[in-house]
């Protein structure tokens, strides 16, 4: 086990992290496909103002941690247009509450962990 790296705790923590999308298809079919997002952990205050705020919808949140794409996708257009088109979309904004969650938790997404401290 890797000592803990108090540096983690600094604003704003941002990282790379892949998201699962479940993409819905004809017959009940369901295709998982990712994308890598440039996520960044928002503070108690951020995530208490983002709910309190009157204009509050689905999107606040995501559009607050959604920072961007992660380095390895080819992306080169207007990201916050494309990040309002994937909030609109149920699966992907869930994916991308998903994926939020475990970065938040510090979990390991898709199977991936740390590799042994050597």
């Amino acid at each position: 086990m890797e000592k803990f790296e108090f540096a983690s705790l600094d604003r704003p923590f941002e990282a790379d992290w892949p998201v699962v999308v479940q993409v819905p298809g004809d017959g009940g079919i369901v295709t998982p496909q990712t994308f890598m997002a440039r996520l960044r952990l928002l503070s108690l205050e951020e995530i208490e103002a983002t709910l309190e705020a009157p204009d509050f919808s689905a999107r606040s949140l995501p559009r607050q941690f959604f920072v961007g794409f992660g380095r390895e996708e080819i992306f080169d257009g207007d990201f916050e247009a494309v990040r309002e088109r994937l909030l609109e979309v149920a699966w992907t904004r869930d994916g991308l509450n998903g994926a939020y969650k475990q970065f938040a938790a510090g979990e390991a997404s898709l199977g991936t962990s740390a590799p042994p401290a050597s």
